[in-house]
Order: structure tokens, then C-alpha cells, then sequence
């Protein structure tokens, strides 16, 4: 059994002297944790064996926080808007029928930890990764439909 980061998270944002309750956080990296079953919880000890179910528990919880907004995209079609680079933001649209492609779409090749929010329609996002290491905020949208079938 492995250990998930999934949980609300709370970030002061020092240009505006606001909190955002953020909905949930995940992350590209994870580290196998032992089970204790007396306690029925996960220890900060390290475990022996690891066989990488944690991403895809990660997946899979991040998958059901934003069910309802996945299901409510009328295409595959995605645009995020300010993606954070290392040395600038970028926006445009990508289009993802699962949600590994739709992380690949919203983070970058790297490791990475992604704080989310859902607001109606808009998923609010802030990644954080090693050349934006306190993160930067930005936006992920329905995309448009190109009519392509």
C-alpha cells in the first residue's frame, strides 16, 4: 500500500494579502510509505518495496475531484492559459481523451507539485517546479471544438 498527497491546502498569496483554499494538490513524485494495519494508517517510514501504484492513485483521486468538470467538457479539447516556464508563461489548447494526457497538457517535463481549484467552469491552478519553485498561478478552460470528429 502507498501513501497519496491529496488534500485541501491553504497559500498565502503575498501580492494581494489573500488566501485561496485550495481544492486538493498532487504531485509527480511519491515515495512508497509502510502501512501499519494496528493503526489502519501509513507511517513516514520509508518502505522496502515500492511498485509505483502511487501515481496512479494520484491519478486516479485527482480524476474523481474533477469528474464533474471532465464530464461537463462537450470535446477532448483543453486550453490553459499562463502555463509557468522557466522563463516565461504560455497559453494554447491541447486536446486529452484521459487524465494522463491532460496532466501532460497542464504541467511540465519535470518534477513537479500542482495545487487546484474548481470555480464553475475554470480550473484554477498553481504549479510550482524547479524553475518556478514558489509557482505561479494559471488557468485551465473547455477548449474550443475545431469540428474535427
Amino acid at each position: 500500500m502507498t501513501k497519496v498527497l491529496l488534500m485541501p491546502y491553504s497559500y498565502g498569496m503575498t501580492n494581494t494579502h489573500t488566501k485561496v483554499q485550495w481544492d486538493g494538490e498532487i504531485q509527480n513524485t511519491c515515495t512508497c510509505t509502510k502501512y501499519d494495519p494496528i493503526k489502519e494508517e501509513f507511517t513516514d517510514e520509508p518502505s522496502d518495496y515500492c511498485d509505483g501504484s502511487c501515481w496512479d492513485d494520484t491519478l486516479h483521486l485527482f480524476q474523481c475531484e474533477i469528474k464533474s468538470w471532465w464530464d461537463g467538457n462537450p470535446t477532448d479539447n483543453w486550453r490553459v492559459n499562463g502555463l509557468p516556464l522557466w522563463n516565461r508563461s504560455v497559453s494554447g489548447e491541447f486536446t486529452a481523451k484521459n487524465i494522463p494526457d491532460f496532466i501532460r497538457g497542464i504541467t511540465v517535463n519535470a518534477e513537479w507539485r500542482l495545487r487546484y481549484k474548481l470555480e464553475n467552469e475554470v480550473l484554477h491552478c498553481h504549479l510550482s517546479h524547479h524553475d518556478v519553485p514558489t509557482g505561479r498561478s494559471y488557468t485551465v478552460h473547455y477548449g474550443t471544438d475545431n469540428g474535427d470528429e
